[in-house]
């Protein structure tokens, strides 16, 4: 019985390139659908001094270094200490288990047409010859399974006359895998440090015809950095270190240090500058039904930029015993130092707790 495409044999291809000095190989979309993907650069020929070290066997010196990308980002940086280097030798062990589950699907779906077919084949012996017809036009005149998937699967197994399936092909185009990340980057690229020669090598071994991808490829090979320059160069200032021309930077995320940010050259703002804060979080609270329950909560307030982290709490002053717990008038926000910076809320029973907050900042406008 035909299965489809098994997963027993390997098809490898090899390809080399030549370059002097410094150069790149990227990999395709059907390589990147490979089962293992093996870089080997080999310099070749060389035209500079070099030292080298007697601590390894064999001796160990420096050629240059290997970068490799994905997109236009760069991932790993490797130094080439030995005239002949392994850059990476990967498995892609998620192209293997979607071939895997694909002929899985492939050998159920072929042993129940089979055995089906052996079912109709005797059903129309015992039935006598006129059999296959008789059932071939019941079928056709059942209008409940017009559009099913029983009808034409029947009509396929008795061999009746114009059922336009195969139920094998029928099978196998209703599975669809799951994609694969990637795991192999997308350059290579290697840059002497003396006028030199040298190979790249790469093996690709694929577990299925590899003409296969061109239509088909389970691979998500996407990323972020597409298209953009792999070699940017930042913006230059104008020398004098104060950071004046970067872009206006990002206020700090929710909850974040402020003394996380900033750094040499950076413009920071005076510790003391004021910003508008935004609070919003849920807090546990005594219903007007007189049980408990959670409910929001938000705050506003200006406080200077060095206050945050902020924290929310329940008041400090008792309001009432109900619902099986204590309840505490309102709720108030402190600063890092533990300074009270606003209350909020008063006449509101909150139970005994440190209420989570977010707190965002947002500058406010000169006058």
């Amino acid at each position: 019985m035909n299965t489809g495409l098994l997963v027993r044999d390997f098809y490898k291809t090899e390809r080399e390139l030549r370059y002097s000095n410094s150069g790149s190989i990227g990999f395709t979309e059907i390589e990147k659908n490979a089962y293992r993907l093996s870089l080997t650069l080999e310099i070749t020929n060389l035209d500079g001094p070099r030292y080298g070290s007697k601590k390894t066997l064999p001796d160990n010196s420096h050629y240059g270094y290997c970068t490799l990308f994905r997109g236009s980002t760069v991932t790993e940086t490797l130094p080439v200490k030995y005239p002949k280097i392994r850059i990476f030798d990967i498995i892609n062990q998620g192209i293997w288990n979607y071939h895997q589950a694909t002929e899985s699907l492939q050998l159920l779906s072929a042993v129940t047409v089979e055995s089906g077919k052996e079912v109709a084949t005797n059903l129309v012996q015992r039935l006598g010859n006129n059999a296959s017809e008789i059932i071939c036009f019941l079928i056709e005149l059942n209008e409940g399974l017009e559009g099913s998937e029983t009808a034409p699967w029947i009509l396929e197994l008795l061999g009746c006359d114009d059922s336009g399936v195969n139920v094998e092909k029928r099978i196998d185009r209703r599975y669809r895998g799951f994609p694969i990340a990637s795991p192999f980057p997308d350059i290579a690229k290697f840059k002497g440090d003396v006028p030199l020669s040298y190979l790249w090598r790469l093996e690709a071994w694929y577990l299925v015809n590899p003409a296969v991808y061109v239509v088909d490829n389970p691979t998500d090979t996407g990323d972020q950095t597409d298209g953009e320059d792999e070699a940017p160069v930042p913006d230059s200032g104008d020398g004098d270190g104060d950071g004046s021309e970067f872009p206006a930077p990002s206020p700090p995320g929710p909850g974040r240090d402020p003394r996380d940010f900033g750094g040499p050259g950076a413009i920071e703002p005076p510790p003391t500058t004021v910003y508008s804060w935004f609070g919003t979080g849920d807090a546990t609270i005594l219903g007007g039904s007189g049980f408990q329950e959670t409910a929001p909560v938000q705050v506003t307030f200006t406080y200077e930029l060095n206050g945050a982290p902020f924290t929310a709490e329940n008041g400090p002053n008792f309001l009432v015993n109900a619902s099986g717990g204590a309840y505490y008038n309102g709720i108030v926000i402190k600063d890092r130092f533990g300074q009270l910076v606003i209350s909020e809320y008063a006449g509101v029973g909150f139970s005994i707790q440190t209420i989570p907050m977010t707190f965002v900042p947002s500058e406010i406008p000169p006058t």
